[in-house]
């Protein structure tokens, strides 16, 4: 039986790693492990075998955890706690978690949230929209009214940090809580911060005498708002499955202004005699008017109107042929006039020659009422506007 040091590899902790203590507060055995007493003679007392057992036992955890420590460097990690090995799965497995967390977050609550809110928030502008022409093919033996192609182009703001790629859907469009047509959407991608999207569509009117007071509004006022709403929508924003999405936001769109920013005029008449009669005098003119939306109509189809003169009708007008108006930009096109030489028309004539001394401006009123392009003729109709035919 060993009674000298407590521990035959004593000396070589001591010597080797003199920096480690070994009181109770290293949570390892202390050095100096308890032996029996001595008696009064200073002989050595016995030992039993329970003292002998717990004295190997001490010896034996003492050795594992030394060991256990100069295997890692000696260092205690996480708050004294843990050895490196033991601290780094520590950490390893909580950051695992955490991630894991955020994960789960950002799938089913944060993510969608996000979408959510760039969808009802995003600021939406539309660029222009071109209308190309009826597309018969689309809507044969629907119940749609019409069905036009259409090229829209417009800006959309994702405020988010989430880009989102949308699946195809489709927009139905309201005006003063009519819906008067659904677009079909192709998916688009939608980036953080702006993004311009430039798409060719398919506009199906469903209900034609909404679509005509549309147009009504947006020939006479400044502007117009219109809604768009959509339901269902899907997509993906990194690994995240978007669905159930919804999309419902107010735009407004620039009208005509009844014309007033810029007054149609004729810039030049010259006179037919081959096609004028006894009883109408007839011109050949160039009438020029500005479009300040950001809508083109590419087929307006020749446009007729009938022309008044202090508040009575005084003679007609048709273009020459089909016309297309451009957005945000003057139009010239060729028209035949047609003024009666009894009536009214005399006062105009006279009104006409008097401009050549005194310079005052000569107006007579435009009021459409029908175009060879069926789609356009009851927006049309609502054209109600002056025209100068001569100024100082």
């Amino acid at each position: 039986m060993y009674f000298g040091k407590a521990h035959f590899d004593h000396e070589v902790y001591d010597r080797d790693m003199p920096q480690y203590g070994y009181d109770m507060d290293d949570k390892v055995p202390t050095t100096t492990i308890e032996r029996p007493g001595r008696s009064g003679d200073g002989t050595r007392g016995k030992w039993s075998l329970e003292d002998e057992e717990l004295y190997m036992s001490r010896l034996a955890r003492r050795e594992q955890m030394l060991r256990a420590r100069a295997n890692s460097g000696g260092k205690r990690y996480c708050c004294g706690k843990l050895d490196k090995s033991g601290c780094g799965s520590c950490v390893f497995f909580g950051c695992t978690a955490l991630v894991a967390t955020v994960a789960l977050l950002f799938t089913f609550i944060l993510g969608p949230m996000l979408a959510q809110g760039m969808l009802d928030e995003g600021a939406v502008d539309v660029e222009s929209v071109i209308f190309l022409g009826v597309n018969e093919t689309a809507c044969a033996g629907s119940a749609a009214n019409i069905c036009l192609d259409a090229m829209v182009a417009f800006n959309v703001q994702n405020p988010s940090f989430l880009g989102v790629k949308l699946d195809e859907f489709t927009v139905s469009v309201y005006h003063e809580g009519s819906k008067f047509a659904s677009i079909g959407m192709p998916d688009m991608s939608l980036d953080t911060g702006e993004n311009s999207v430039n798409e060719t569509v398919l506009i199906v009117v469903t209900d034609l005498a909404a679509f005509d007071r549309l147009g009504s509004v947006v020939v006479n006022e400044p502007s117009v708002a219109i809604t768009a709403k959509a339901a269902g929508l899907e997509g993906k924003s990194w690994w995240i499955s978007l669905k159930d999405l919804e999309f419902d936001r107010e735009i407004s769109i620039g009208g005509f202004n009844g014309f007033q920013d810029y007054q149609p005029r004729l810039l030049n008449a010259n006179f037919r005699p081959g096609q004028s009669t006894i009883d109408h005098a007839v011109y050949l003119g160039t009438l020029q008017f500005l479009n300040p939306t950001n809508f083109t109509i590419l087929d307006l189809g020749s446009f007729a109107a009938s022309l008044y003169f202090n508040g009575e009708q005084v003679g007609g007008m048709l273009t020459e042929s089909s016309m297309g108006v451009r957005s945000r930009s003057f139009t010239d096109v060729t028209a035949v006039a047609s003024f009666a030489t009894t009536g009214a028309s005399a006062q105009l004539a006279l009104a006409l020659a008097k401009n050549l001394v005194d310079g005052k401006d000569v107006t007579v009123t435009i009021k459409g009422y029908e175009t060879s392009n069926a789609v356009w003729t009851n927006i049309v109709e609502s054209v109600d506007v002056s025209m100068l035919m001569a100024a100082r």
